[in-house]
């Protein structure tokens, strides 16, 4: 189960707390957007006045600092909301244990980490398991309904998820939330990154130049 199938479920559980967290997100937007709106007209207004003066060379310089300046509020801002909403959906993933979805998401880890075990398992070797105490009962039922008799020892503390190792313990399967949302933090960074570009208005490095041009 990927990342982004893993964060699409929570938001299709449509509880309460996601609908904060997505009206919280948007409220941030809103204040960064606002921000970056009033100075990018304050360096504006000082690329105005520079430009009404005699002297290329000043001009240009002037120019060149408020073009490094817009953009430095630009990349500062990208990644405030970046941040804010990783922060925002390490904390959902932290309380899904509670939501009636988690039992989908914790069989769906199962399996994938029983697969990935597979192929490094000996004949008729079966694989140990490890999971938090709190998903006892849940993971009892999902390897009954897998038809599945396996050794699981009860001492992760975590948001919730499954490590599987052979019998010798030499090939483990990491498959919690936790490590999952550390190996797709790459990737998730570069999503919200290209979300963020895709809904934001004209930049200010692109204002100015346009300025220059004029």
């Amino acid at each position: 189960m990927s990342l982004q199938a893993i964060l699409d479920a929570i938001r299709a559980s449509g509880d309460a707390q996601v609908r904060e967290i997505e009206a919280t997100a948007e409220a941030e937007v809103q204040k960064i957007m606002m921000r970056e709106q009033a100075e990018n007209e304050r360096l504006r207004q000082e690329v105005y006045e520079a430009t009404s003066t005699p002297g290329a060379a000043e001009r240009a310089r002037i120019l060149s600092q408020a073009r490094l300046k817009a953009q430095r509020i630009l990349n500062d801002a990208r990644e405030d909301l970046i941040d804010d909403a990783i922060d925002q959906a390490r904390q959902r993933l932290a309380s899904i244990r509670n939501d009636p979805i988690y039992s989908v998401i914790l069989r769906q880890l199962t399996e994938e980490a029983l697969a990935d075990l597979k192929g490094s398992l000996q004949e008729a070797e079966k694989p140990k398991l490890e999971a938090d105490p709190r998903d006892q009962d849940v993971l009892e039922s999902i390897l009954s309904d897998m038809d599945l008799d396996l050794h699981v020892i009860y001492e992760l503390d975590g948001w919730g998820g499954i490590i599987a190792k052979s019998d010798d313990s030499q090939v483990v399967v990491i498959n919690t939330l936790e490590g999952r949302l550390t190996r797709g933090m790459p990737y998730l960074r570069q999503c919200l990154g290209d979300i963020i570009d895709e809904g934001r208005p004209k930049s200010s490095a692109d204002q100015f130049k346009n300025t220059s041009e004029a």
